[in-house]
């Protein structure tokens, strides 16, 4: 129930009101350059091209999802770093853990406003369960989504592992960068 609470609380903080905004225009734009993509080559598409290209744009990744993390989490253990608390808990590594415990309702919150705006900037794209035409076409701008359904069977399969690995990505960084501040 409190973490819960946490959870509840960290999506009423102030720095989503930054985040949301630029996410859904970064994402609205990857959405008409995926329209206009598939428009000059004549293919058909649907939503999975726009929430995979999305979920796996490097820049977006790169430029504002990592220093936004790398920011939050290294002033959260910064903010939770005292030599009482390390006594209570009697062991690094419990500390660790303590901070990722801490911290792990606003990866929660950060992955799913990401996932909820992949989806909302495919409203009004047909919907399929399988790859499209344009995802299985070789061209310029197509680069992340033709080598994806080359080797993943699935979109949804596709999404959920880009989800859990970038996750587990975040949750290592965080692990990282507690065990190199003690």
């Amino acid at each position: 129930m409190k973490y819960m609470k946490q959870m509840i609380h960290e999506y009423a903080t102030w720095k989503w009101v930054f985040f949301i905004p630029f996410l859904f225009i970064y994402g609205w734009g990857l959405r008409n350059g995926v329209l206009q993509n598939a428009h000059i080559h004549q293919l058909a598409f649907n939503k999975w091209d726009i929430i995979i290209e999305f979920l796996h744009d490097p820049f977006l990744v790169i430029y504002f999802l990592l220093p936004f993390w790398l920011f939050y989490s290294s002033q959260m253990i910064m903010k939770e770093w005292d030599y009482m608390l390390l006594i209570r808990l009697k062991s690094y590594t419990k500390w660790v853990f303590y901070t990722f415990k801490r911290v792990s309702p606003v990866l929660f919150v950060f992955m799913s406003i990401w996932i909820i705006i992949s989806l909302f900037v495919t409203i009004d794209i047909p919907s399929e369960n399988n790859w499209s035409d344009l995802s299985t076409t070789d061209i310029d701008r197509n680069v992340i989504t033709f080598s994806l359904q080359q080797a993943v069977s699935s979109p949804l399969l596709a999404f959920m592992m880009q989800v859990c690995l970038f996750a587990s990505l975040l949750m290592t960084i965080h692990i990282v960068l507690a065990t190199l501040y003690l």
